[in-house]
């Protein structure tokens, strides 16, 4: 089948596409480029990762020391936020955004195979979710209703029940992208998830399956190392 192209947007017929939103500073590991952290066990780094477990056709959204990761992985095609030190996520993703199906994630997610097989194999347009246990007060909430997204925000949780959202998302739908890139441009300075909550009855909530560890900070990663050793050598 021939891409469908309409404005600077191409639907394309084959499996999905994947689009890494990595413009940010990365304060918390003292600028180390995070798609570059490794899973010793492996020696993957979180980029070879996705790759691997997610799609081969992959763009990363760029901003703080750009050229030190296009150098590194030259074979992507990189999407530059030019004012990646004062705008969100949502920015990232309004200049990422170009075709679907594709899925959406942060730079700094270590998934497990369980995990990676559920969103790799996912179908229609879904926030993917962890339930998670011990969360940072930073953390994005999903509170949800057999698959049906009532509510995205961040910070302590509201209810019981309600999961966290680690930045996993796929799109299928052309129009809910067109809208959703829309809802970025007009709010450059809030996180994707703030402009998926716009959105949040295009979207059900699909549990990963599988463990997905977050860094944020060195301590994170220093704990997965130690994890990641262990369970290799056992």
């Amino acid at each position: 089948m021939e891409p469908y192209i309409l404005k600077e947007f191409t639907l394309i017929s084959f499996a999905n596409s994947l689009l890494i939103l990595s413009a940010g500073r990365g304060i918390g590991l003292d600028g180390f480029h995070k798609l570059n952290l490794v899973a010793p066990s492996s020696r993957e780094t979180i980029l070879d990762r996705y790759r691997r477990q997610l799609s081969t056709d992959t763009s990363i959204v760029v901003g703080y020391r750009a050229p030190e990761l296009m150098s590194l992985y030259p074979e992507f095609q990189y999407h530059y936020n030019y004012n990646w030190f004062e705008t969100g996520s949502a920015f990232s993703a309004a200049i990422g955004l170009k075709k679907v199906p594709v899925i959406v994630l942060p730079s700094d997610l270590f998934l497990d195979e369980a995990a990676a097989e559920v969103v790799r194999n996912a179908t229609g347009n879904i926030i993917f979710t962890s339930n998670t246990e011990n969360r940072s007060t930073s953390a994005i909430n999903v509170s949800t209703d057999k698959g049906t997204v009532h509510e995205i925000y961040s910070g302590p949780k509201r209810r019981g029940d309600d999961v966290e959202f680690k930045g996993i998302v796929l799109i299928q739908d052309f129009e809910l992208l067109t809208a959703l890139v829309a809802s970025c441009e007009d709010n450059p300075s809030m996180a994707f998830s703030d402009c998926l909550e716009m959105h949040k009855e295009a979207f059900r909530a699909v549990d990963t399956g599988g463990l997905v560890t977050e860094i944020n900070a060195v301590e994170d990663y220093m704990e997965f190392f130690d994890k990641d050793m262990s369970n290799a050598d056992s």
